[in-house]
């Protein structure tokens, strides 16, 4: 797009699409399109040069704005539905990142949530309720539940949730917040 006075206002020059699945992250929807661009742009400029394409205005209507993000923008809000966290997951990887908070043993550990699915859950517990799973864990939400399936202590490495909880038993029943 031609740059202009606003962000991403000016008009487009030429487009391309692409598929997003449902386990992408913004770290693997970049891996994807910095090719993309680099390519799009090599064949675009040559016809821009020579006066070969014809600019499309944006439809401003459409136009949606966010500001820019920090780390508390990743903090987990149980309260929410479970479909809108794995989706926040996914699109604030890798950065600013997920994660919640909890209680264990007097003191508060973050955990950073890497990555997670949406399961059924009618249990009626309190949202930030942790339960087990076959794999590990999960946490109960506003709707569903998010079955955690990589996580990380702050200061430690990755590791699954299933390998977590052999060491943290305890985390059942207990509440993210």
């Amino acid at each position: 797009m031609l740059l202009d006075e606003e962000m991403d206002h000016g008009d487009v020059l030429t487009q391309e699409k692409i598929t997003i699945t449902d386990n992408e992250t913004a770290g693997s929807l970049f891996e994807k399109l910095a090719p993309l661009g680099a390519e799009l742009l090599t064949k675009t400029l040559p016809d821009w040069i020579l006066g070969k394409i014809k600019l499309q205005p944006q439809n401003h209507d459409e136009a949606t704005f966010t500001k820019i993000l920090t780390r508390e923008d990743g903090k987990i809000d149980w309260n929410q539905d479970a479909k809108i966290i794995e989706q926040k997951v996914r699109g604030f990887s890798p950065w600013p990142g997920t994660w919640t908070n909890l209680n264990h043993k007097n003191q508060t550990l973050r955990l950073s949530i890497h990555e997670a699915k949406v399961i059924s859950d009618n249990s009626g517990k309190k949202p930030g309720t942790v339960f087990s799973t076959p794999d590990g864990f999960a946490v109960v939400c506003k709707k569903d539940a998010l079955e955690i399936t990589v996580l990380q202590r702050e200061g430690k490495q990755k590791m699954t949730a299933k390998e977590f909880i052999a060491g943290h038993q305890d985390i059942i029943d207990s509440i993210l917040f």
